[in-house]
């Protein structure tokens, strides 16, 4: 994944940063991320997810979620609250998949460091808003190819 801005002067564009990322795949309750150009609606600082089972339960979280097309989000890397023991080991297990296949539900998932810094990037236009929700300082676009 590459995230690039343009300049002031309109004429040239920047690189802002470069990653691996992993999109969704198709099958079962997952689906391929979709392809085309996405305003960016807003931001979160922590996505919860629930039970394919129990949809009532809420079993994980990923954090720094941007969304960008209807349910799909950038965000970092999730994992299941449960067994609390090994959470950081099995994050660090997906991390290392990044860049390889499809494995997500639908969203394109970040390290977390890396999705820290482009939901920093964005930035605030709704500060002190009560639900979390953050709004881009300028409108953005998410490119998927």
């Amino acid at each position: 994944e590459m995230v690039i801005e343009r300049n002031a002067d309109m004429k040239t564009w920047n690189v802002v940063t470069v990653s691996y990322v992993t999109t969704g795949k198709d099958g079962g309750k997952a689906v391929i991320t979709p392809f085309g150009d996405f305003l960016i609606a807003y931001s979160k600082p922590v996505m919860q997810y629930v039970s394919d089972v129990d949809q009532s339960k809420i079993v994980g979280d990923a954090s720094n979620a941007v969304r960008f097309s209807g349910g799909g989000y950038l965000h970092g890397i999730p994992s299941m609250f449960e067994p609390a023991g090994n959470r950081a080991a099995r994050k660090a297990a997906t991390a290392r998949k990044l860049g390889t296949y499809p494995e997500s539900h639908k969203c394109v998932r970040h390290l977390d460091d890396q999705i820290k810094f482009i939901y920093n990037w964005l930035g605030n236009s709704t500060p002190g808003s009560k639900t979390g929700y953050r709004v881009p300082e300028v409108p953005a676009m998410v490119i998927v190819k």
